[in-house]
């Protein structure tokens, strides 16, 4: 099966081309919508329209949505006949409830939302009313929440939804005389934008599209040969794409109209660092505003990806200021406070051998000077306990690891597990992703405990394949404080946080997947699509990975 355009008769429903089904062979699989439902708002006309015949044509059951009556109903009948299935909905999308529950008695699920329906009230910003600023509000902004948010429980109950948010070039660029529509239009890609984080763990997607085509809405302010040449039909397509089980991008923006498709962007300049331990004023502004916008060597920033700017403001000291700890800022702190506490048990440790036998006092400090970490911050003696045997010795590792588990504290994002509960120096680390390239994974790691722990470090390897510069394919970690930055004071807690570090901040200076860490400095985006790739199951330069996200 493929799909074409005929030529036919031009009305308010109807502007260019109609939907025909014909068979032919395709050298790429068919993208299809069987046993999915889609609800397309405002679908009685223009780019609505065309989106529900597309659905349906490709097997989806279709909610055709419009508050015409008599539009809805003829979608609907055309849909019918040409052998797909359709429902229609006449009511306002700032009754989502509504929307939504015809999708739901009819077809008992929802799978995709385009929030198509949208009205026009131009006027100049001077001569706006709140009547005409009101009313655009609510059908655009206030009705895409509304049915969105009625969709929303069903998406995460079946863990799967495909929401399409239409916006406008007049959103991303403005326009005169469209204040209150290109302000809702802008308000969808924040909205969309923060769904996709939201909806991404359970596999619900949602993408912001501008459109452009003509139709009865933008008859009125388009040139009848543009109306004409700017097809539904040639926009359908990318909102169905991103409709479909198999794309995989999620809060991201898009063009589309006239033939053209393609992918919008912010964009940050690098911007100029002010000395903070100064007073900022207008005049340095001023001086300095050539270089605040230079857009060369700009970046495509992204929330969840730290830009070195920012990481910069985060990391400078403000006296003023208290901020939250960065991991590597933990690790640092753990060891500090470990490394007091071991002098204070040592210094405590002297007293005391000092008070009970003053003949060896020379002796029993230089002991205790030694041994407090070895022994002391270890917890326990090496006295028999609960009957134990005399015999029954156990290695500083043993002793060391029983104190530091009592004390772990990754965190939501990482449990452990002992396979042999009788062996505290065997267990594994379960880490989730809860941000940036790998959120929404979990990793396996295995943690062995040498005797001579903490003197040695522990011995971990990675049982979840990853595509990741410090993590080869065969589990090696590559992380400092496992290597030459070990020290005893250090504990599990502070390898648990530097493992969680990786997934925040790879290190490719230092790699152990040196293709990976490769990418990573010369073609970041590929190596982000690399990552994606992988944590779907998809192979990676020839190597299988099981997936992780769905």
């Amino acid at each position: 099966m493929g799909l074409s355009f005929k030529p036919g008769h031009t009305d308010h429903h109807d502007i260019g081309n109609q939907f025909e089904i014909f068979d032919e062979p395709s050298a790429t699989i068919m993208l299809r919508f069987d046993d999915r439902v889609a609800i397309v708002t405002g679908a009685g006309a223009g780019l609505g329209r065309t989106y529900a015949l597309l659905f349906a044509s490709r097997g989806a059951k279709v909610v055709v949505n419009d508050v015409s009556k008599t539009a809805a109903d003829d979608v609907v009948q055309e849909i019918k006949a040409k052998g797909g299935v359709a429902v229609p909905n006449y009511n306002s999308v700032t009754d989502g409830a509504q929307v939504v529950d015809t999708a739901i008695q009819s077809f008992g699920r929802v799978d995709i939302v385009v929030n198509n329906a949208g009205i026009l009230r131009d006027a100049s910003f001077v001569k706006m009313t709140d009547k005409e600023w009101n009313a655009v509000l609510a059908v655009h902004l206030q009705g895409a929440y509304a049915v969105t948010h009625a969709a929303w429980p069903h998406m995460r109950k079946q863990k799967y939804g495909r929401v399409v948010l239409i916006t406008s070039v007049n959103g991303l660029y403005g326009q005169f005389g469209q204040t209150n529509y290109s302000a809702n239009k802008s308000a969808m890609i924040g909205f969309g934008k923060s769904l996709a984080k939201e909806g991404a763990r359970q596999n619900i997607k949602v993408n912001i599209v501008a459109t452009g085509a003509g139709s009865a809405m933008t008859a009125t302010i388009m040139p009848e040969d543009m109306v004409k040449r700017w097809k539904p039909e040639y926009v359908a397509p990318t909102i169905a794409y991103l409709s479909h089980e198999s794309v995989e991008v999620s809060g991201c923006i898009f063009e589309s109209g006239g033939g053209y498709v393609g992918q919008v962007k912010w964009q940050r300049s690098p911007g100029h660092f002010f000395d903070i331990s100064k007073e900022i004023t207008i005049e340095d502004v001023q001086a300095q505003w050539s270089k605040i916008t230079d857009f060369t060597n700009a970046e495509d920033p992204e929330q969840e990806e730290i830009s070195p700017q920012i990481k910069q403001i985060m990391e400078a000291p403000t006296p003023s200021t208290l901020r939250s700890p960065t991991p590597s800022a933990m690790i640092r702190l753990k060891a500090k406070q470990q490394e007091k506490k071991a002098e204070e048990e040592a210094a405590a440790a002297v007293a005391a051998n000092a008070d009970s036998n003053d003949a060896t006092k020379t002796s029993d400090t230089d002991a205790a000077a030694e041994k407090p970490k070895t022994v002391k911050i270890l917890g326990v003696g090496r006295g028999k306990r609960g009957g134990a045997s005399k015999d029954k010795r156990r290695t500083p590792g043993e002793i060391r690891i029983q104190k530091d588990i009592a004390e772990l504290d990754g965190g939501q994002a990482a449990t452990v597990s002992f396979p042999d509960s009788n062996d505290l120096t065997t267990f594994n680390l379960k880490i989730s992703v809860d941000t940036g390239l790998w959120k929404g994974a979990s990793y396996n790691f295995s943690f062995k405990i040498p005797a001579m722990y903490p003197h040695e470090p522990p011995k971990v390897r990675c049982l979840t394949r990853i595509y990741h510069p410090n993590i080869d394919l065969e589990g090696n970690v590559c992380l400092n404080i496992l290597r030459e930055d070990w020290k005893p004071v250090l504990d599990i807690n502070s390898v648990i946080y530097g493992l969680i570090y990786l997934f925040y901040e790879p290190n490719p200076d230092d790699p152990l997947n040196r293709e990976a860490a490769e990418m990573f400095r010369n073609n970041y985006s590929q190596f982000e699509q690399m990552v994606k790739r992988s944590l779907r199951g998809y192979p990676v330069q020839g190597v299988e990975f099981e997936p992780l996200v769905s």
